[in-house]
């Protein structure tokens, strides 16, 4: 799973095992979470494709930290690090 937490506690996270699996957006509410839910339906991936309602690690990581709207409001990542850090092993195409 990877997770992200803003100030006002809203969360938005993926519940998935694998770097290279899609997960439908899911949200914990907060104050903030419609924002934060229509921006995310705008938002580009970490290679320009549109999210909408479901991304992969790596997507859902390039909207909060590269989305000037989502970054605004300062969205922690508090699981998941190794969705969005891994390095496949020697000899594994991906």
């Amino acid at each position: 799973m990877i997770r992200y937490r803003f100030l006002d506690g809203t969360e938005v996270f993926i519940e998935v095992d694998r770097p290279d699996q899609k997960g439908d957006i899911q949200f914990v509410e907060g104050l903030i979470t419609a924002e934060i839910r229509g921006y995310l339906a705008e938002a580009y991936g970490a290679f320009g494709h549109s999210l909408g309602t479901y991304a992969m690690p790596i997507d859902l990581n390039a909207a909060m930290v590269k989305d000037k709207r989502i970054k605004r409001f300062r969205p922690e990542l508090v699981e998941g690090a190794e969705l969005i850090n891994y390095t496949p092993p020697k000899g594994v195409k991906t």
